[in-house]
């Protein structure tokens, strides 16, 4: 049912809509969460199409005529028009959660789950009074500044690993092509083990400083791995921008590194979690087999139960790494957005036919937008204001050819200039774009008028006054003689209802309560 659901449109080019996502049906059939990242997903991709666009003419233009690429003011423009776009796209990636949040229905949680992994003292809760488990704050801040001291020496570990096939790929340079390629290609292979090693240290770590709430768990191994994969993927740039400060070096570095890494990713990403789940199942049939005999065959329960659960932290880390590649040394290569243009194109394909194919149908957790993926986006966007002005100013010849005989002071003095005037224009697109459309602001704002005028209406129901009975006919009925228990009874009920009716205003014979709503 999930294939004809949603495997018809995700996983086949229908009449070459590559950006098309039935996003809605995505969210009936695997909620919220997963649906966000498939709309992030897209929405990134889409974005990516102005600047892959741009680039490549940039990158043309640069072989026709030679005396581009060396105008400093090119370079300039272009880091530009980069950080500008970069926070135009987070900017409308708000819009877009906000627009699918209110067409979904969804609702923030004020309140995480509690972990049942969490440990603490059973101790009175200073809100509610009630017995809960407690733990010491200045333990988990101890915890973490341990935790802190561990990831410091596991970039340790990333940048010995770094200079090892720097100074490797040094001496094959001028090997020919294919020898010259081998370090890049031992390196993409040594930052996805490494990560995977670091990936099994940052669950420990984060179990460890037990968090209260899957909330906070969820935001501490997020952070650990964007910093560390951050780290991991881009050091050896950090290394050949600002220390060697080779800008040509860079650029081939950076294109390698980018066709490596998206070759290397899809490749480990579908084909080893294929083949990994090809020979679990040869195990279990042949294991089946020798109990029960050669004719047992596995059923379609048993192989569903034999793959992954699906999650897409894994998905969000690869795009967060990626976005950083293209923003963070746009200066010294422009085509960097036309290669994750490419690269999204199959990604999305992919990372479907891994959700419908590959891995156990998800539990549907609810979501509002991509959670703490947002804020990596926008640091990542920050820091590239300082990567590209320092490319410009210290790797690259821009500000000799300007400033000639420019001494090192007056380059710091640029440097301090040029990243204050980039985070000037940052601050300056996220106060001019709303966080949520007009639009959606509009239709928000329609919903609560209607439920205001329901409930409203409601309660002038509920306090209008109790209507006078009808009159009474000319010829009334015989009346019975009352007692003396009768008169006092109804002159109670009387005395009830008086004191019970709301108060009515004199004046206008209208109800207090209703004049005051």
């Amino acid at each position: 049912m999930l294939r004809s659901l949603v495997g018809s449109e995700m996983c086949i080019r229908d009449r070459g809509k590559w950006f098309h996502q039935p996003i809605d049906q995505i969210k009936d059939a695997f909620g919220q969460e997963i649906a966000f990242y498939f709309a992030f997903l897209g929405h990134y991709t889409t974005w990516l199409v102005l600047p892959a666009i741009v680039g490549s003419l940039l990158f043309l233009l640069q072989l026709v005529v030679p005396e581009v690429s060396q105008s400093p003011w090119v370079t300039v423009v272009s880091c530009l028009c980069t950080i500008l776009w970069a926070q135009s796209f987070i900017e409308s990636l708000k819009g877009m959660q906000a627009r699918h949040a209110f067409n979904w229905g969804a609702v923030k949680d004020t309140f995480s789950a509690e972990r049942q992994e969490f440990v603490g003292r059973m101790q009175p809760c200073p809100i509610t009074g009630k017995m809960r488990l407690q733990y010491p704050t200045w333990k988990r801040r101890c915890k973490q500044a341990v935790t802190a001291l561990l990831t410091v020496a596991s970039l340790g570990v990333v940048g010995g690993t770094m200079f090892f096939f720097l100074e490797l790929h040094g001496k094959l340079s001028h090997s020919g092509f294919l020898m010259s390629q081998l370090p890049t290609v031992g390196y993409a292979v040594s930052v996805k083990v490494l990560s995977f090693l670091y990936r099994v240290l940052a669950d420990w770590c984060v179990n460890w400083e037990n968090h209260r709430t899957y909330k906070d768990h969820k935001n501490a191994l997020i952070l650990k791995l964007v910093f560390f994969e951050l780290f991991n993927n881009n050091c050896s740039l950090f290394h050949i921008a600002f220390v060697v400060q080779d800008m040509d070096l860079l650029r081939q570095y950076l294109l390698s590194l980018l066709v490596t890494f998206q070759v290397v990713f899809q490749l480990l990403e579908v084909l080893v979690p294929s083949y990994l789940n090809q020979l679990s199942l040869e195990k279990k049939l042949k294991q089946a087999q020798e109990k029960y005999g050669h004719d047992t065959e596995l059923s379609k329960e048993e192989v569903a139960l034999n793959k992954e659960l699906y999650s897409t932290f894994d998905d969000y880390l690869e795009m967060v790494v990626q976005f950083g590649h293209v923003t963070l040394f746009v200066a010294a290569f422009p085509l960097s957005p036309l290669c994750a243009l490419v690269n999204n194109l199959t990604e999305m394909r992919t990372d479907a036919f891994k959700l419908l194919s590959h891995c156990k149908r998800p539990i549907p957790e609810s979501a509002v937008d991509i959670g703490a993926w947002q804020t990596a986006v926008q640091a990542i966007a920050v820091v590239a204001v300082f990567t590209n002005v320092g490319t410009i100013v210290f790797t690259s010849s821009a500000v000799e050819e300007v400033y000639p005989g420019i001494e090192s002071s007056g380059k710091i003095v640029l440097f301090l200039v040029g990243e204050q005037l980039l985070l000037s224009c940052l601050w300056l697109v996220e106060v001019l774009v709303d966080d949520i459309p007009e639009d959606v602001q509009n239709r928000i704002l329609a919903k609560e008028f209607r439920r205001e005028q329901t409930l409203l209406t409601e309660s002038t129901k509920q306090l209008s006054p109790v209507k006078s009975a009808p009159a009474a006919s000319q010829h009334p009925a015989p009346t019975q003689p009352k007692v003396a228990g009768d008169t006092d009874r109804s002159r109670q009920q009387v005395h009830q209802r008086r004191s019970s009716s709301p108060p009515v205003n004199e004046d206008s014979g209208t109800c207090k309560a209703c004049v005051l709503m």
